[in-house]
């Protein structure tokens, strides 16, 4: 008997979300309305607090309205149903502004509820702040704002699983920025955290997966994609737990102590595609910090640039470098080896000088761990500096070496070399390879497929070294098709063609030569390019025989 009533009562649930209730909440309304509409709507969000939703409901807030109370969120949703937290109407998102006298602007002890189009402001201690006995599942947070936390911006503790946290932006935090916190239960898993902005973390991080305050881990499954942080107070993005996690196409900038820390009890970590910039911005740490305690981390296609205290600092085992640009523009040594470390393979790197020179290249601080440890495999690297020096320490010996020596007393590097990389423009931080460069094909296999840009690897046999495989926008046989011509340009949404010839094909490449649409539709005589970001691109046409290549400019 008790299985069917449990059975019937999902059973309503579900059916319920058929005729699910959608609550307005505005400024001008009146807690005595029914909320039924937005002209009859409630004004209070402590009329929401004591309020029962079900799994399906939407509460939204009046666009341009602010609030000075504290939303407690009195019901969860169910699988497949989320209870939503919105907006509605036209303008600004609504504000939940606790004015510095509530610990919270926004406190979530129930799973699957959705955050979405709000501003959220002067928490004494953490903004929002989500926190499930039992786990929190189902949570999604998009397009939120938040300022000035007194502790942290946005909170996930006591485990859980399938969290996205989508185009948050974090301004002014004193402790964190976005934290997912370890547990001992329910280990939170499958997260997602993309086109997510943080600014202004007084005194820790801006984006972190770590252990809670009793040492306790995180899950498995960790995507952080697409993300900026900086001006933090330590790192930008700190990874100290948890495992099977991707760090994809952020950026890290001005942060006091660096881009990305890696440790404590994380492990199987790939920093891809980050591009780091001029951090630290203190006399500590690096701007890549892989830990001592952290195990199988890559560091892969990646843009480490700036004056920071060092560039890249290995102290933990299992670790791969591959395909970076680590560009010097000042401060200590670029790459630190530190510790009784094993396993470290760093192949298709360019380490390089903004400047007419550099310091030391590369430290080897333990000297137990000398450059020819068998565990350690140098190769396929680039090294240069315009004075023509390059200098790499070894403590074992507490001494300096040339490349060449490096190479001929250590047995390290066969396949590298010293060379001007000619970089687009060196000193100007752009790292795409010109026809010239030596760096074209010098690579070796290390099974990956994609660069920086996502351009296929290996364009020809083998990998190029550094960040970007090379490849020619221009290198594609071009004819011109019968009286072609094509309007605006620049263009904004709808680019114009007009041509006598019948085409057969279109598409569109960008200027580092990436397909962006290999099948362009062409409608009433116009293609759309309002899903393009602004910048230079190639309209490629095709008849049966001939071929027309034309730049064209995206101006939003």
């Amino acid at each position: 008997m008790k299985k069917k009533i449990i059975v019937s009562i999902i059973l309503i649930l579900v059916s319920n979300n058929l005729f699910a209730t959608i609550y307005y909440v505005s400024n001008n309304g009146d807690d005595t309305n029914s909320g039924l509409s937005s002209n009859d709507p409630w004004s209070s969000i402590n009329k929401v607090n004591s309020s029962v939703f079900l799994p399906g409901d939407n509460i939204l807030f009046n666009r341009n309205d602010t609030w000075n109370e504290r939303l407690r969120v009195p019901s969860a949703g169910i699988n497949g149903l989320n209870i939503l937290f919105g907006a509605y109407g036209t303008g600004s998102k609504p504000i939940i502004d606790v004015l510095s006298s509530d610990v919270n602007s926004i406190s979530c002890y129930r799973s699957f509820i959705t955050f979405q189009d709000l501003i959220l402001k002067n928490s004494t201690a953490t903004n929002l702040s989500i926190s499930v006995v039992g786990g929190c599942y189902g949570i999604n947070v998009v397009g939120v704002e938040i300022y000035n936390s007194g502790q942290n911006a946005l909170v996930i503790s006591k485990g859980g699983s399938d969290i996205l946290i989508d185009n948050v932006r974090v301004i002014s935090a004193s402790n964190n920025g976005i934290i997912l916190n370890g547990s001992e239960f329910d280990k939170l898993s499958n997260v997602i955290v993309e086109n997510c902005y943080v600014s202004g973390v007084t005194n820790n991080d801006g984006i972190v997966v770590h252990e809670d305050s009793s040492n306790n881990s995180a899950g498995s499954n960790f995507i952080f994609r697409n993300n900026y942080a900086e001006l933090c107070g330590e790192q930008g993005f700190d990874i100290t737990t948890g495992s099977n996690i991707t760090l994809l196409n952020n950026v890290s900038k001005n942060n006091s102590r660096g881009g990305v820390v890696v440790g404590h009890s994380a492990n199987n970590v790939t920093i891809q595609n980050h591009r780091s910039l001029y951090e630290p911005t203190l006399e500590t740490s690096a701007a890549i910090n892989i830990g001592g305690d952290a195990t199988n981390v890559k560091l892969i296609y990646s843009q480490i640039i700036g004056d920071g205290h060092h560039l890249l600092l290995v102290r933990g085992d299992n670790v791969e470098i591959y395909n970076n640009v680590f560009a010097w523009d000042g401060g200590g040594t670029l790459f630190d080896l530190s510790g009784e470390i094993e396993n470290v393979v760093v192949k298709n790197n360019i380490f390089t000088t903004l400047q007419g020179s550099m310091t030391r290249v590369m430290r080897f601080l333990e000297a137990t761990r000398p450059p020819d440890h068998p565990s350690f495999i140098f190769n396929n690297n680039i090294y240069y500096a315009p004075d023509g020096v390059v200098a790499i320490y070894s403590r074992s010996t507490e001494s300096n070496y040339s490349l060449s020596e490096y190479q001929t007393i250590f047995e390290q590097d066969s396949e590298g070399f010293f060379a001007e990389p000619e970089f687009v423009n060196r000193v100007g931080g752009d790292f795409h390879l010109t026809s010239i460069s030596p760096a074209i094909d010098a690579g070796i296999n290390v099974n990956l497929n994609a660069d920086f840009d996502n351009y296929f690897v290996p364009y020809n046999v083998l990998p190029d070294i550094g960040a970007f495989e090379y490849f020619d926008p221009l290198n594609v046989e071009s004819n011109s098709l019968s009286n072609v011509f094509f309007y605006p340009n620049p263009v904004n949404n709808i680019l114009f063609i007009e041509t006598d010839s019948s085409i057969k094909d279109a598409s569109i490449i960008n200027a580092l030569g990436q397909y962006v649409d290999k099948d362009v539709e062409i409608i009433n005589a116009s293609i759309n390019t309002s899903f393009l970001k602004n910048g230079l691109y190639y309209l490629i046409l095709e008849s049966e025989k001939e071929i027309f290549t034309e730049r064209f400019i995206v101006q939003h």
